[in-house]
């Protein structure tokens, strides 16, 4: 269906994105009021979804005879829903919030997308997949994770975010195959495993099926494991299970997709800086507690030398970057590995904490004094 030019116009005219208007138009059938409605989320169509419907009559059939090379990208399923972006977007940043949690819905059609733009290494061209990675999508589960509004959820929304928890961690596992290494990606997995938010607060009686991750992983091998015999987060590092008299939902997202090889891989590269190595070693720290000691070990402890080594090697003049101020976080996270995985170690890395700090009150460049000042 072809949209109103003049429509489009006017409608740009009152600051709508261009997509956002051509979409609405389409979903209004060139009515310019019933438009506006949905663009300021007064139209009782509340969703994106009915474009595929109204796109139906002109969309033509797949030629069968086409290679997959020459094969459209909305055909292959590479193409980001960028009306479910903005739908999303509408819902997230304003002050009476509310974010989807069903997969069929904006939030999971959104997540699917960018994971199949990331198993293709396209996430980083697609500029609607970078604006939900890097704003959309942190802002989405800082929100459901933290929001106080979490403990007077029922049990269907929280059953509903672990269906997000678990295509964000596939999402995650799978971009870290690609260079280059997600950031912004590893801070939002890094808050999913903090075992204090709400969310798990919320969920904190829920009990993990042993005997599945046992059978998956081999006996002994799971990659968590609870200090007191029951899982005190919901989330159980890469591994969580949500129980009831009905549902046993099983998730080994994070160790199937071989994301602890990656992180391995990453760790010990001669080319990661700071806040890299920060960045890969915070999910870890945040719940060093509930790792299974003798499986991440050996998978941890090259990245942990390298950035031992990274520390030890800066030189006066690396202490004015800005981004030296992430080796406080990077230590932060090593010292809560250490404490679980190698006691014997706490004392040399809160040493090597306290040389870089005074390192940084002698540097003659102010913002290294003041990162040293911060860290007192």
């Amino acid at each position: 269906m072809e949209v109103n030019e003049e429509h489009v116009q006017t409608l740009l005219c009152m600051g709508f994105y261009e997509v956002e208007v051509r979409c609405a138009l389409k979903m209004a059938k060139n009515d310019l009021n019933d438009a506006v409605a949905i663009l300021t989320n007064e139209h009782p169509t509340t969703s994106f979804d009915t474009m595929k419907d109204l796109d139906i009559d002109s969309a033509t059939a797949p030629d069968d005879s086409a290679s997959s090379d020459t094969q459209p990208i909305e055909e292959s399923g590479l193409e980001f829903p960028e009306g479910n972006l903005y739908e999303l977007e509408n819902r997230v940043f304003t002050n009476s919030w509310s974010i989807p949690y069903k997969k069929e819905e904006s939030l999971g059609k959104c997540l699917v997308a960018a994971t199949r733009l990331a198993a293709e290494g396209l996430s980083e061209t697609d500029n609607s997949c970078r604006r939900f990675l890097e704003k959309c999508m942190p802002e989405c589960f800082q929100k459901l994770m933290t929001s106080g509004a979490v403990l007077r959820w029922g049990r269907e929304i929280q059953e509903g975010i672990y269906d997000m928890l678990q295509l964000l961690i596939d999402l995650v596992a799978i971009r870290l195959r690609h260079e280059p290494i997600p950031v912004e990606l590893l801070g939002v997995i890094a808050l999913t495993f903090t075992p204090e938010t709400e969310f798990h607060s919320k969920n904190k009686e829920k009990k993990p099926d042993k005997a599945y991750f046992e059978d998956k992983f081999g006996s002994g091998q799971c990659y968590a494991t609870s200090p007191s015999g029951i899982l005190k987060s919901s989330v159980s590092i890469f591994l969580f299970s949500l129980q009831d008299s009905k549902v046993i939902f099983k998730i080994s997202i994070f160790a199937e997709k071989d994301g602890f090889s990656n992180i391995q891989h990453w760790l010990t590269q001669d080319n990661v800086d700071a806040p890299i190595l920060a960045a890969l070693l915070a999910p870890f720290g945040n719940c060093a507690e509930y790792l299974n000691v003798s499986v991440v070990k050996p998978i941890l402890g090259p990245g942990l030398d390298r950035a031992v080594k990274f520390v030890q090697n800066l030189k006066p003049d690396d202490l004015k970057d800005k981004a030296v101020s992430s080796v406080c976080d990077m230590l932060a996270s090593m010292k809560l590995l250490c404490l679980q995985c190698w006691p014997d170690d706490v004392k040399k890395i809160d040493q090597l904490r306290l040389d870089f700090v005074l390192n940084m009150l002698k540097s003659p460049h102010f913002n290294a004094r003041m990162n040293a000042l911060k860290e007192v």
